[in-house]
């Protein structure tokens, strides 16, 4: 979500790319949330963007900041909970990782064996915050994620269009039109181009095949 200002005015938006975002993780991993009993996820506090689909579940986070009242605060590069879930999730989370490998390999400890781990990667996307180090091509996710993981699927999303609206949104008045009609541009633009995506949701299993 976005907060846009015009004047006295403060809008709480989605972009473009959320929108696309969103609809390819209502089709793809909703499944897999509602037939998991525990769930974590990392890099979220406690009232994260997504918390409202995981009511009724044993739901946990995790996240390096004391503010987002996290259930656990905690660096995972360097620890994680003495726990094994049904579900974890990342959602746009490991361009923020310093170390891909450690990360995964942590990721992958913290699942049951037959549990399914969820994230979303951006591609062509601006930079969003301080602490933003990389940007994954396909062949790059593959390679990153084979090593840990069993099972995968790589699930491109977006189009460069709607990675240029992401890019002008935080741009005062020239941004403001097109936060307003962002659900109708996604609309307009719904298509995935597989060369130049907006992100990638990556769906990874220790034993069992990804259905999805």
């Amino acid at each position: 979500m976005g907060i846009t200002k015009f004047g006295i005015l403060k809008l709480d938006l989605k972009t473009a790319v959320r929108y696309s975002h969103d609809r390819v993780l209502n089709k793809h991993c909703m499944n897999y949330i509602i037939n998991s009993k525990s769930i974590l996820n990392v890099g979220s506090g406690y009232r994260g963007t997504y918390s409202e689909l995981f009511l009724q579940k044993d739901y946990e986070t995790l996240d390096i900041l004391q503010e987002a009242k996290p259930t656990y605060v905690m660096n995972i590069l360097q620890e994680i909970p003495n726990k094994e879930y049904d579900l974890v999730i990342a959602f746009n989370v490991m361009e923020h990782i310093q170390e891909p490998k450690i990360f995964l390999k942590n990721i992958k400890k913290l699942l049951k064996e037959d549990g399914i781990f969820i994230m979303s990667i951006p591609f062509i996307y601006s930079i969003h915050s301080k602490g933003d180090y990389y940007r994954y091509a396909e062949d790059g996710l593959k390679y990153l994620v084979g090593k840990y993981f069993k099972n995968f699927k790589i699930i491109p999303f977006g189009n460069p269009f709607l990675s240029f609206l992401r890019g002008i949104a935080p741009i005062k008045y020239i941004g403001i039109p097109f936060n307003l009609t962002s659900k109708f541009w996604e609309y307009i633009f719904r298509y995935t181009d597989f060369k130049s995506p907006s992100g990638y949701f990556v769906l990874c299993s220790k034993s069992k095949a990804i259905m999805c």
